[in-house]
C-alpha cells in the first residue's frame, strides 16, 4: 500500500514538473524576438491614404516608404520606436512595446496636417529683357526648304560630290567605247599624243588660273 502511495505521488511530483516546464517555456514563447509590423497611413483629417511616408526605426538608420495607397511592412524589435513623418503632415513616434503575445501586428497611422510656410520663389526664362532682346538678335533661324535645296544644288559643291563618285557601269562601258573608237580611227597611224598638244597645255593652264583643278584631300 505504502509503495501505491509513493507511486502516486512520485507520479503527481512528474506531472506537475512537466506542467510547470511546459508552462515556462509558454510563458517565455509568448515574447517574440521581432514583431511584423504592417499597416497603412492615414490623413487625420481627410481619411485619405498617405503615399509614400517615411517610416523610421529609432536608433537605427533603417527607414521605410510606404506604398501608393499607404501600406507599409517591416520588421521591429521590442522596445524600438517608429517614426512616421511626410511632407505636409506632422511626424508621429508610436513605441513598440514588449505586452504583445502575437509576432504580427496590424497598425493603421493617423497623421495631423500640418502648415508648411515656403519662401516666395519668382521662376523666369530668362533674367532681363535686355538680354532676352540680345538672344534674338544673334539668333541663327535654321534654314527653311529653299534654302536647303539651293545650298544642295550649289555647283561647286555638286562638283566636288561628283569628283567623289565612283564610275558606274554605263560610264565604264562608254569609256571602253570610245576607245575602241579611237583604236578604230588611227589604225595603221600614230595615235596622237596630247602631251604635244598646245590646246591642250591652253586648257589646261586655264582651268589652273580659274580654280576648277583641285588636288583630292
Amino acid at each position: 500500500m505504502k509503495n501505491t502511495k509513493s507511486l502516486a505521488t512520485s507520479l503527481k511530483l512528474a506531472i506537475s514538473f512537466v506542467i510547470f516546464i511546459f508552462i515556462s517555456n509558454n510563458s517565455h514563447a509568448q515574447i517574440p524576438d521581432v514583431y511584423q509590423i504592417s499597416g497603412q497611413i492615414f490623413a487625420k483629417d481627410s481619411v485619405t491614404p498617405v503615399s509614400f511616408a517615411h517610416i523610421k526605426i529609432s536608433n537605427s538608420r533603417k527607414v521605410f516608404t510606404s506604398d501608393w495607397f499607404g501600406h507599409y511592412t517591416l520588421l521591429v524589435k521590442p522596445g524600438e520606436s517608429l517614426i512616421f513623418s511626410s511632407m505636409g503632415y506632422k511626424s508621429k513616434t508610436i513605441e513598440i512595446k514588449d505586452t504583445f503575445n502575437s509576432n504580427r501586428l496590424i497598425l493603421n497611422v493617423y497623421l495631423h496636417s500640418d502648415t508648411l510656410t515656403l519662401p516666395e520663389a519668382n521662376i523666369y526664362d530668362l533674367p532681363t529683357y535686355k538680354q532676352f532682346i540680345e538672344m534674338v538678335a544673334k539668333l541663327d533661324p535654321p534654314d527653311d526648304d529653299f534654302e536647303r535645296a539651293k545650298k544642295n544644288l550649289d555647283r561647286e559643291i555638286m562638283l566636288i560630290q561628283m569628283g567623289k563618285v565612283d564610275m558606274d557601269y554605263s560610264m565604264n562601258y562608254r569609256h571602253h567605247v570610245y576607245k575602241e573608237i579611237d583604236k578604230l580611227y588611227y589604225k595603221g597611224q600614230i595615235q596622237p599624243n596630247n602631251l604635244f598638244n598646245v590646246f591642250s597645255w591652253v586648257q589646261f593652264f586655264k582651268a589652273l588660273r580659274e580654280g576648277k583643278l583641285k588636288l583630292k584631300n
